[in-house]
């Protein structure tokens, strides 16, 4: 009987230490896709998160960050693997967009888009960064782009804590990024990433230069 009560413990405890971590668990969900015009091939990369401050009016239960890449392709004589074709935040509420930045040629495409400001911070540091990104039609999620800096540089920032492709071997990927987001008639949107190994997303999307 004892021995009985002591399982019952020990999985009693397991279960509540799974629910107290949260999303620390968290797995990026890979699914892959093939462009039926261009047979091109995709992979979408999606890590679900979770909200330290929920909107007012929101429509999902978490937020997501996802990632969209080619894995077909190569630079640097292959050194780095894949591309990362487009990347954004899923809020699921309507964010608050500032007024018209100042365009610059590689944005002339888009002379009626407007940015959200954003502030972040990863792991444990002091400092909150601070960013303008693109929001999608329907204002309802976030693209990790801004007129300064491309996709590429944005990502690595977010996930490796600099702007150049991260070198393998050299330093350590960010494990937490916390980030909030003005929604519209609101207030802010605080949410939270808990980050696991990045080895085979940053493979897929080109975000690492390999040794050889």
């Amino acid at each position: 009987m004892k021995e009985k009560l002591a399982a019952l413990v020990l999985v009693v405890c397991g279960a509540f230490g799974v629910a107290a971590s949260g999303w620390a668990q968290a797995e990026w969900v890979r699914t892959e896709k093939t462009d039926p015009l261009t047979n091109a091939s995709r992979v979408r990369f999606a890590l679900s998160g979770r909200f330290l401050q929920a909107p007012s009016k929101g429509s999902v239960d978490k937020p997501s960050f996802v990632l969209v890449c080619d894995p077909t392709k190569t630079q640097m004589r292959g050194k780095i693997r894949g591309k990362v074709l487009g990347a954004f935040i899923e809020v699921g509420a309507v964010v608050d967009s500032g007024n018209d930045f100042e365009r610059d040629a590689l944005f002339e495409r888009h002379p009626n888009a407007t940015l959200v400001g954003v502030k972040y911070r990863r792991d444990d540091e002091k400092k909150v960064q601070e960013a303008e990104w693109f929001h999608s039609g329907d204002f309802a999620a976030l693209y990790v782009a801004s007129q300064y800096g491309g996709t590429e540089i944005e990502v690595n920032n977010l996930l490796y804590g600099h702007m150049l492709t991260h070198k393998e071997g050299k330093g350590e990927q960010v494990r937490k990024i916390v980030l909030s987001v003005p929604e519209y008639l609101g207030g802010d949107v605080v949410m939270q990433f808990d980050l696991p190994d990045l080895t085979n997303v940053s493979d897929a999307c080109g975000l690492v230069e390999h040794n050889r």
